[in-house]
């Protein structure tokens, strides 16, 4: 997550949104960056290093996990492929 600054309104929604349901965001190994400085966006980068999801507000949690579970390392994580 990229924000203007630390007291940045999207960046304290990220926030609720990434604490509110921990344990699924731990189950899927998701780590949380934030950027202080710049425009604000949020990013979901794949393990891979790619950049999966990209939107210039918060991201809410279930379209963070539909993108995340739809991806082939998540499926054969989860015994789906």
């Amino acid at each position: 997550m990229f924000a203007p600054s630390g007291a940045s309104a999207d960046l304290a929604r990220q926030r609720a949104i990434v604490g509110a349901p921990r344990p699924a965001f731990q189950d899927r190994r998701v780590v949380v960056v934030y950027v202080a400085g710049g425009e604000a966006a949020a990013e979901l980068v794949g393990k891979d290093g790619g950049v999966k999801l990209m939107s210039a507000s918060p991201i809410a949690a279930a379209t963070l996990f539909a993108t995340i579970d739809a991806m082939p390392m998540r499926r054969r994580e989860m015994g789906r492929e």
